[in-house]
């Protein structure tokens, strides 16, 4: 059943999903191997510039959510919640802007301080600002644990592509609490010409005058 407890965890899995949370980074060597799999991975990053498609949300405490997901290079993104959740996150520039309509609160983080941040650059690099500690392979997966290079022990995301062919499938998202927040991508298409206004948010309803 769905009520204000299970609404306002959604809200922190939503921001898990996309924000950098405390845990121990995990450093390893990475072997001549890695490095090609890691220049493979950045060259497929690369060979889009726009994603759309349906999420599924999922949380190791067991609680999902599903909706639309819309990325568009540089610095464009939303993710739009399906009810019974009334969430929405929208990010156009600097600003990653995370909405809940039913309690009409916004809170604003900077892009680059989420695995988004260097998945929506121009030109996105898994080096510099942030590093690959770890590459992982099952069969037909690969794995990267990304973290922030000056910050490691900051976060952690974790991209799983399908291989081969290369198609990017889910991140996942570990907290300081062990707490794992996996995102999806189902039925994704690329390169498509996103409409602009999909990004666009009025905050201005948020922050309506109090009635005398």
């Amino acid at each position: 059943m769905w009520n204000f407890r299970s609404h306002r965890l959604l809200q922190a899995l939503a921001l898990a999903a996309l924000a950098y949370l405390p845990i121990a980074a995990v450093a390893a060597t990475l072997s001549e191997a890695d490095k090609r799999d890691i220049a493979r991975v950045e060259i497929y990053l690369n060979s889009f510039s726009s994603l759309k498609g349906r999420f599924l949300q999922q949380s190791s405490s067991g609680h999902l959510a599903e909706g639309w997901l819309y990325l568009n290079r540089p610095n464009q993104v939303r993710l739009d919640y399906r009810p019974p959740s009334s969430l929405q996150i929208y990010a156009d520039g600097y600003w990653l802007a995370y909405v809940d309509t039913e309690l009409e609160e916004v809170t604003h983080v900077p892009l680059s301080s989420t695995p988004v941040g260097f998945l929506v650059r121009e030109q996105v690099q898994l080096s510099g600002e942030v590093s690959v500690v770890r590459v992982e392979h099952s069969m037909g997966v690969i794995r990267l644990h990304v973290v922030q290079t000056e910050e490691p022990e900051t976060g952690r995301v974790v991209l799983t592509l399908q291989d081969p062919p290369m198609r990017l499938s889910h991140w996942t998202i570990i907290d300081g609490h062990g707490i794992k927040t996996r995102v999806s991508l189902l039925d994704s298409q690329f390169n498509l010409k996103l409409n602009e206004k999909l990004f666009e948010f009025d905050g201005s309803k948020f922050d309506q005058p109090e009635t005398p």
